[in-house]
Formats: structure tokens, C-alpha cells, sequence
């Protein structure tokens, strides 16, 4: 017997939606980091092109958290890991704003990147298992709330950016 088969439809419509609302939350997180990123690099103390280094060292986690959740879920069931990554993931992403080295913040944006990896990987991985052969709209609709956190995540971190605007006295015209 199947998953799908075993499940009433109101159960994998609520499971589904919990799961796009998870979506939604990672895909704010990462929609939030590049809108702070020039703000995140004054409380760091380091420059623009420092703090860009970030994003890569996210991506590897991502990439890494993705691949590794792969095997993982081989011999843990992807519910029980998904709730202890999303609880790792909340712990972790609380420490951000309080870290004031750089290469303890590139440790924990790593951290981060490795979790939402893996968390996204679980997410994907559940709507295939809930829905099978019938997956596609709901897929779509994942995706659908992803790129919704992408636009969500700059639109809530506006009011909290600095609004000063520093002049470069280096610039010759």
C-alpha cells in the first residue's frame, strides 16, 4: 500500500499545507539576507565584498544539506528529521543578528545553509511521497510559496535597514 492510499484526503491537504507554510518561512529567510546584507557587513566590521563571500559559503551549505539530507533519509524518516532540522535551524538563525565576527557569522550562515538544504530537500521530498503520481500542481504550489517568501522576506526587513547613505569620497568624476 501506498502512503497516499493510506492517508485521508483532509489529512494530506493539512500535512501539504504545514508544508508550504515551511516553505514559505525558509524561502523569508533567505528573501531577508540580501536586503541586510550591507547592514549585517557594519555590524561585522567588514567590507561589501567580505560580506559577499557569505552568500557563497550559504550556498555550499545549501548544496551540502541537500545531498547529505539525501542519504540521511535513507535511515531516518524525513518527518523526525525535518522537525529536528527546523529546530536546529530556529536555534541557529537567532544567533545571527547577535554575532560580531565574521568568520563565526560565515560559520553559522554555513550551519544555516546546511539545514535549509536539507530542510528543503525534506519538504520537496514529502510532497512527492503525500501526492505520487498526482504531485504536480501541489509541487508547483510549493514553488509557488518559495518564490512568495522571495518577495515577502525584503518587503518585512524594510523598516528595520538603515537609511543612511554613506558617500564615497574615492569616486573621481
Amino acid at each position: 500500500m501506498t502512503m497516499a492510499s493510506l492517508e485521508s484526503l483532509p489529512h494530506r491537504l493539512l500535512t501539504t499545507a504545514l508544508i508550504y507554510f515551511l516553505f514559505l518561512q525558509l524561502a523569508i529567510r533567505f528573501g531577508i539576507f540580501g536586503p541586510t546584507i550591507l547592514d549585517l557587513g557594519n555590524q561585522l566590521g567588514v567590507t561589501q565584498q567580505q560580506m559577499s563571500v557569505v552568500f557563497s559559503v550559504t550556498s555550499i551549505g545549501t548544496c551540502v544539506g541537500a545531498i547529505g539530507s539525501g542519504f540521511l533519509f535513507k535511515w531516518v524518516p524525513k518527518q523526525v528529521a525535518l522537525s529536528s532540522i527546523v529546530v536546529m535551524l530556529g536555534i541557529v538563525v537567532s544567533f545571527v543578528t547577535s554575532i560580531y565576527n565574521y568568520y563565526l557569522f560565515m560559520g553559522l550562515q554555513f550551519v544555516i545553509g546546511v539545514t535549509s538544504g536539507a530542510a528543503i530537500n525534506a519538504c520537496e521530498a514529502w510532497v512527492l511521497e503525500i501526492w505520487q503520481d498526482s504531485c504536480p500542481p501541489y509541487m508547483q504550489a510549493l514553488q509557488f510559496f518559495r518564490g512568495l517568501g522571495y518577495i515577502l522576506g525584503p518587503i518585512i526587513v524594510e523598516p528595520f535597514l538603515t537609511t543612511e547613505v554613506v558617500e564615497d569620497d574615492s569616486v573621481t568624476t
